[in-house]
């Protein structure tokens, strides 16, 4: 009886020492690790000055964005709200204002604001800090998130950026109509330019989609321009897979569940639902035996790996892979149940995000074929189609996914539109005079 019940023993104990072992962790893992340190050590101003850039002064803007990153403040549910401190800010134009329509997914945007031409002076000089302010941002030639992976992250208030990038828009769109579309074009392409770098050097998922919204916006009125005679010194460069990676967003990503491993969150709810009565090194044990922090930090790690790999494929092989398989082995699953399940819940789903990326590929293509219609037209995702162009209208490129945003589509436009419009402008001003 006593060698079953010694054997007995020694395999429970075998089993709690099986069970509660975590493995060391992975090189992905290190490298994330690494990565996050190394943001702390670096240039935080762009950042400070992104956070403040709605600052009612502007010596004041590093300082506002020091103190918001400092701070308890947070904005609302709306992330394109100012902060619920309801402190002072630069006024800028609102969301919905007449002159600041989607020229991308509104159809009769663009219309709309030549035939209020007359006003695009007064509004440019009225939020002209707006834009300076903006222009100044893009000037920085780095950029991360001073607060890089906290969980409670202060958001810089976007808002504010999108309207400036719409004040760019019509100074060019001004341009256009008061001197050549020539002319408009070298005022909106610097900006094209600018907001792809910082793209680049995104370490936030709200930030990049952000920028990619601005950049097919400003790639929309290229395409108007160009029809209306502008033209590109040279095609315009479809983007790399440094700009299509999420490798920092998806850092940041790992980060967020990292800091809540080292600060035990996880282990320590599961520890309450042990009751107050049991011993620390009971509740150890068993939470040792479902949790395990390093295996759940190498499973998030492989994770965004998968997800980076996937997101810099060029865009004709996205369109054909873009499943992601995160499956792990089912001892895994069984040893690391809780963090198994962490691992999983702290996955992004960020394939749709990665496409509105490629989809800025398809819209480059679709203004390069302007800018030179003897080319062939091309599609980024499927090299083998050969796209109808329409003369005039919407012209929109297939895709892997369903374009509820239109990101993949551009308007057609006569080539005498913008003139059309400034001689019925004209007609207009010398029929007041009279």
């Amino acid at each position: 009886m006593r060698p079953v019940l010694l054997l007995l023993i020694f395999t429970i104990v075998a089993m709690v020492c099986l069970t509660t072992y975590d493995e060391p962790l992975s090189p992905q893992s290190r490298q994330m690790i690494e990565h996050l340190e190394q943001q702390r050590s670096q240039n935080g101003e762009p950042y400070y000055y992104l956070l403040g850039i709605d600052a009612p002064v502007a010596d004041t803007i590093i300082e506002k964005g020091k103190k918001l990153s400092q701070s308890d403040i947070k904005r609302d549910n709306n992330l394109y709200t100012q902060a619920a401190s309801k402190e002072a800010t630069l006024p800028f134009p609102p969301t919905g204002h007449l002159l600041h329509c989607d020229i991308v997914r509104d159809d009769d945007c663009l219309a709309r604001l030549l035939r209020r031409s007359d006003s695009f002076q007064p509004h440019i000089e009225q939020y002209q800090a707006v834009l300076q302010r903006y222009q100044r941002f893009l000037e920085y030639s780095e950029f991360h998130s001073v607060m890089g992976y906290q969980v409670d992250s202060v958001y810089p208030n976007y808002a504010f950026l999108i309207s400036a990038n719409q004040l760019l828009q019509l100074k060019a769109l001004q341009a256009a109509l008061e001197h050549s579309p020539q002319y408009g074009l070298s005022i909106l392409l610097p900006d094209f330019e600018r907001l792809r770098f910082h793209l680049s050097q995104s370490d936030s998922l709200l930030h990049t989609m952000v920028f990619s919204v601005m950049l097919h916006r400003d790639l929309a009125l290229a395409a108007y321009l160009l029809e209306q005679g502008a033209q590109l010194e040279e095609p315009i460069a479809p983007l790399t897979a440094s700009e299509f990676s999420l490798a920092n967003v998806l850092t940041n990503e790992f980060g967020m569940v990292y800091q809540l491993v080292e600060q035990g969150a996880y282990s320590d709810n599961y520890s309450a639902l042990l009751g107050s009565d049991s011993s620390s090194r009971y509740q150890d044990i068993v939470v040792g035996i479902g949790f395990k922090p390093n295996m759940t930090l190498n499973d998030t790690a492989a994770n965004y790996h998968n997800l980076r790999t996937i997101a810099e494929q060029p865009s004709a092989a996205f369109a054909q892979n873009h499943d992601i398989d995160s499956s792990k082995p089912i001892w895994r699953q069984i040893v690391n149940y809780i963090g198994y399940v962490l691992a999983e819940v702290a996955k992004p789903d960020l394939i749709q995000y990665m496409a509105r990326l490629h989809d800025l590929n398809t819209k480059i293509a679709l203004v390069n074929y302007l800018n030179d219609p003897s080319r062939t037209p091309f599609n980024p995702y499927y090299p083998d189609e050969r796209p109808r162009v329409p003369p005039t209208g919407k012209w929109c490129q297939s895709g892997p996914f369903e374009d509820v945003q239109q990101l993949r589509c551009i308007m057609r436009y006569p080539p005498d539109h913008l003139t059309s419009t400034i001689k019925a402008q004209q007609a207009s001003t010398s029929a007041e005079l009279r």
